[in-house]
């Protein structure tokens, strides 16, 4: 028997302390007893299903939509059908009972200021567009007894900071997470193996995100416009990457391929993403990326090679790189430490899989407007070079008895001078004390002639 209440006080005899809250209507479905009170509580109890509606035959409190504000679902109900609160435009809380197993689709939907969801232990399933469009959701919490989650389940919750994934989730559906503007922190799942076709376009925001080992397929535009995306690492048993699948993201600092097979991968995937960054693969693996036919960047209607490098630790500098120093500075790093004299140094480093790496470092002088004489017979000969405390001059301008020498720093600065005494008549030999001098480079000029030098 259909039981309906309004409030009407006068007709209906009801008398109630001012503090309490008037049944605006009840009625029965099969075994359930639903409740609408003037202060916005929906209260659904008894036990077994909330039938499914659909969005031309709605849930009978969907009268109330537009006034309820908490929904109380009992502790013996056993699941929330399809759209069973749909667009309920001021509902901003929910309790859900501890025997719901199942929360339909689109069950939520448009529930525009509804702001926190805690799913209890009992939720195994939720269905397709269940959050879509909760414009509001700042938290939502599900437990690991979820092993199902829908398509576009929290497409458009623009406001939504973060989430974990549960475990047993083997696949983010389609758009789950489109148009997350706000998401910036997601746990994913060791049991997920596919990022199906756009799963978290357009979150601007997420930065990063740790993709588990399990997964094998990322699909369609899955992180298209991600703009905000710094780096991404694809897991060792990735064998698919879909079309579009980091379109845009250009944001993107490096990209690491953990898998020694290169995946499949289709059109466009790195279309828009800055051409210049480092990718990062094992080491062996470069024929085999470098020779596939389909690891391009794609920008407009150019295609160009993606550049491999070798997969070693990406805080190392792997590239060939210069540096330069005046006299009196010692250059440092921390692959090439304390060095003073120009040229090209190189040094193999242990990369994190076992394979070595070479880094290169040029250095070069600056500063300087002296020009070094070579190729003539009588330019002065020196050695040691380079020099701790003597210098020994050789075969000096026309051989005099005495000759006149200067030294000059690297930017042309005479910071010694002096008469070389010829010790042998033949050879010419002379020493010079640069003991006094500071590390570095410096020009030694005898007579018109000038040779360098370096003082360690």
């Amino acid at each position: 028997m259909k039981i309906k209440s309004i409030f009407l006080a006068a007709a209906l005899f009801w008398s109630v302390a001012s503090s309490a809250q008037v049944v605006m209507e009840r009625d029965t479905i099969d075994n359930l007893t639903w409740a609408v009170t003037s202060n916005g509580v929906l209260t659904i109890s008894g036990s077994g299903d909330i039938p499914n509606y659909t969005n031309t035959s709605r849930a009978p409190w969907s009268y109330y939509k537009n006034i309820i504000a908490t929904v109380v679902i009992g502790d013996s109900v056993t699941s929330i059908g399809n759209w069973a609160f749909y667009e309920h435009s001021t509902l901003t809380s929910v309790t859900i009972g501890n025997s719901v197993t199942t929360i339909g689709g689109s069950a939520f939907e448009d529930c525009t200021v509804l702001d926190s969801v805690t799913i209890p232990n009992s939720v195994t399933t939720i269905k397709g567009l269940t959050f879509k469009g909760c414009k509001s959701l700042t938290f939502i919490s599900i437990p690991n007894s979820v092993t199902t989650i829908g398509r576009e389940t929290f497409y458009n919750c623009i406001k939504l900071p973060s989430i974990i994934i549960p475990n047993g989730i083997k696949s983010i559906r389609d758009m789950t997470f489109m148009q997350c503007y706000s998401l910036t922190s997601i746990i994913l799942p060791d049991s997920l193996t596919t990022l199906e076709l756009q799963a978290f376009i357009s979150c601007v925001l997420l930065d990063s995100i740790t993709l588990p080992t399990s997964l094998t397929t990322i699909g369609i535009r899955a992180f298209q416009d991600c703009t905000g995306l710094k780096s991404i690492t694809i897991p060792k048993n990735v064998t698919t990457i879909e079309g579009a699948a980091f379109h845009n993201c250009t944001g993107l600092k490096s990209i690491t391929i953990q898998a020694r097979t290169p995946p499949a991968i289709e059109s466009a995937v790195f279309n828009n993403v800055p051409v210049t960054i480092p990718v990062y693969i094992p080491c062996g693996t470069y024929e085999a990326y470098s020779t596939n036919l389909y690891w391009h960047w794609a920008w407009g209607i150019y295609t160009v090679p993606v550049e491999f490098s070798n997969f070693i630790d990406p805080a190392r500098d792997t590239t060939f790189y210069s540096a330069a120093f005046k006299q009196g500075e010692t250059y440092s790093d921390a692959n090439f430490p304390n060095l003073i004299s120009e040229g090209k140094y190189c040094k193999t480093l242990q990369s994190i899989d076992g394979c070595d790496s070479v880094v290169c470092l040029t250095l070069r002088y600056e500063g300087t407007n002296i020009a070094e004489t070579q190729g003539i017979a009588s330019s002065p000969k020196i050695y040691p070079n380079p020099a701790t405390n003597q210098l020994t001059i050789t075969n000096y301008e026309l051989r005099e008895a005495t000759v006149d020498y200067s030294i000059y720093n690297i930017v042309g600065q005479k910071v010694m001078q002096g008469v070389l005494q010829g010790r042998d008549a033949i050879n010419c030999v002379s020493t010079i004390n640069v003991e006094p001098l500071a590390k570095g480079m410096y020009y030694l000029r005898v007579g018109e002639k000038t040779v360098k030098f370096i003082k360690e």
